[in-house]
């Protein structure tokens, strides 16, 4: 019976350490650049802000070269509005990256993203100050 158990251990330490190499492979092999992110993706976006509680909903379009057009209805305080806007991002090698988007008649925002799924997904976080509005795009 120790015998048995010595084996399993040893069989799931093994095995673990293979995982655990083949995830760092994954992320060492891991490349991303602007053309990671192309097409639309669907988003939610929900927080707080100086201005109230914020929600979005919404589809973004980037166009793989570091440009993106969203269109989106947002909702403050339980007021919605529709509204439309461009941007620009950056994407780094780790698939990390930033955008920021352009509202007529308003200061730019800024996003820092975390791109995860080979691109199918991107986690991220508005980094305005005193906002607190994290959100998620899908790849349609």
């Amino acid at each position: 019976m120790k015998k048995l158990m010595v084996m399993v251990i040893v069989a799931v330490c093994v095995a673990g350490s293979a995982s655990a190499a083949g995830l760092k492979q994954e992320a060492e092999g891991r490349r991303c650049s602007n053309s990671t992110l192309k097409g639309s993706y669907g988003f939610i976006f929900e927080g707080t802000a100086p201005w109230g509680t914020f929600r979005a909903v919404g589809v973004t379009t980037f166009d793989g070269n570091g440009e993106l057009l969203t269109f989106e209805t947002i909702t403050v305080n339980g007021i919605s509005a529709p509204g439309t806007f461009s941007g620009t991002y950056s994407v780094n090698a780790n698939c990390t990256g930033v955008a920021v988007s352009i509202h007529e008649g308003m200061p730019p925002s800024e996003l820092a993203m975390s791109i995860v799924r080979g691109g199918e997904q991107v986690y991220a976080l508005i980094t305005d100050p005193g906002v607190t509005i994290t959100g998620t795009f899908t790849k349609q």
